[in-house]
């Protein structure tokens, strides 16, 4: 090959020292491979440009998800909607006391079902695991300091259940919930098929990073059941509750999760009202109710980036708290955002797990509330608020009065 090729240009000096003269066919050889070299690294940049946005950005949350009840796939109408192609992924609830009974003894048989019903089927998966008063005992027995209180939302099935709760930075709590991460990591981040982990840990009774304080004080009845709440807020202040304390706490639970799951995204459900009203020293502060939408989500997206997502819990058709979702549509342009929806819309006097609810409930009580006018309500406000993502129960995805309107909204999403 002539050494124009690689040296000369017109004219030049050969590396002994002689004048050199490319002739035309070789310059224009040349000019060709270095046209060659450019586009190669271009593309080889841009390749490696995507693949850090990618690492950056998570996995693909985008879509259709469903929420089996306990994360159980095999029950019916979880099989009916593995069917439907307009379901991208499943959303698996799990329980810390489940999947860690002894300290150190970790059972992931039930997970390993669950997501191998999700692989066979080509879906994308997200789990999340509940701490809070799902967490073990064994970790009280440890020394962990926890708060004894109930369940004070009438509308839950556990409407008044006694319950502990493990104290958010306490250490003995923190040093056992961020060994289960990693656990967690080391089992199942390598999976391709999972998209997206729920942020848990700061949790009452639900996934939903919150410490409510909503009816305290108050007498509320279900059924034949009538109870007065405790003073929650003073309940929080007896354990030495402050926001400094909480942001301590979840700045430790984010680090561990990024670092367990480097390629997922990392998706904290919260609300506008979630926590006592304590500020950074335990004193009233109104405005501390709303730490989990300003402050928290701000140090979750400086540790992660758009790696940190964030999720509101309780779309309805009428009747919504559209303060939590606003607070989540502010970050849909930097970062994974997306909705639940409180209960199933079909057959909407009862939840996924066969309790009783009020008569159009997922329409703000106001009758009649078909199936089909209350979903596409809530497919309009999804949309409005700019989704990325949105959670439904099994038995509106395997419901045929509503094939046609998931199949359209699970192609918006996909193209957000």
């Amino acid at each position: 090959m002539s050494p124009c090729f690689f040296d000369c240009q017109l004219p030049t000096r050969s590396r002994a020292g002689k004048l050199m003269v490319c002739s035309d066919s070789a310059f224009l050889l040349m000019r060709r491979y270095e046209i060659f070299a450019k586009v190669r690294l271009a593309v080889l940049v841009i390749a490696l440009q995507h693949f850090s946005m990618v690492e950056a950005h998570g996995q693909d949350l985008r879509g259709l998800f469903i929420v089996p009840f306990m994360g159980r796939m095999e029950a019916p109408k979880v099989k009916a909607a593995l069917g439907q192609r307009y379901v991208d992924g499943f959303y698996l609830e799990l329980r810390w006391a489940d999947l860690e009974p002894e300290r150190g003894r970790y059972d992931w048989s039930f997970l390993d079902r669950q997501m191998a019903i999700i692989r066979r089927n080509h879906r994308k998966a997200v789990i999340g695991v509940t701490a809070g008063a799902w967490s073990p005992e064994w970790v009280y027995d440890d020394g962990a300091e926890r708060l004894n209180t109930i369940v004070p939302g009438p509308f839950s099935w556990a409407f008044g259940r006694p319950i502990s709760v493990p104290v958010p930075w306490d250490p003995v709590f923190l040093k056992a919930w961020i060994a289960f991460i990693r656990a967690l990591g080391e089992h199942c981040a390598s999976e391709p098929l999972l998209q997206g982990v729920k942020f848990t840990g700061i949790n009452f009774f639900s996934q939903e990073t919150e410490l409510p304080t909503f009816n305290s004080g108050k007498l509320l009845s279900k059924g034949n059941v009538t109870l007065r709440v405790p003073d929650l807020v003073a309940q929080w202040r007896s354990v030495g509750y402050s926001t400094r304390k909480l942001e301590a706490a979840f700045l430790e639970i984010v680090r561990a999760f990024g670092a367990a799951f480097p390629r997922q995204t990392i998706v904290m459900m919260t609300d506008y009202r979630g926590f006592p009203p304590l500020g950074a020293n335990g004193q009233i502060s109104p405005t501390a109710m709303h730490i989990g939408v300003t402050e928290l989500f701000r140090i979750g997206r400086r540790e992660l980036g758009s790696r940190f997502g964030m999720a509101y819990n309780g779309l309805k058709a009428r009747n919504n708290d559209f303060l939590s979702i606003k607070a989540v549509a502010k970050f849909s342009d930097t970062n994974p955002t997306g909705y639940q929806t409180t209960w199933p819309v079909s057959h909407n006097t009862t939840d996924s797990d066969g309790e009783m609810k009020p008569l159009c409930v997922m329409n703000g009580g106001v009758s009649p509330c078909y199936a089909r006018d209350v979903m596409t309500n809530i497919l309009s406000i999804a949309h409005r608020n700019n989704a990325h993502f949105l959670e439904i129960f099994p038995a509106d995805a395997a419901n045929p009065e509503l094939r046609d309107l998931l199949e359209a909204t699970h192609g918006e999403f996909l193209t957000r």
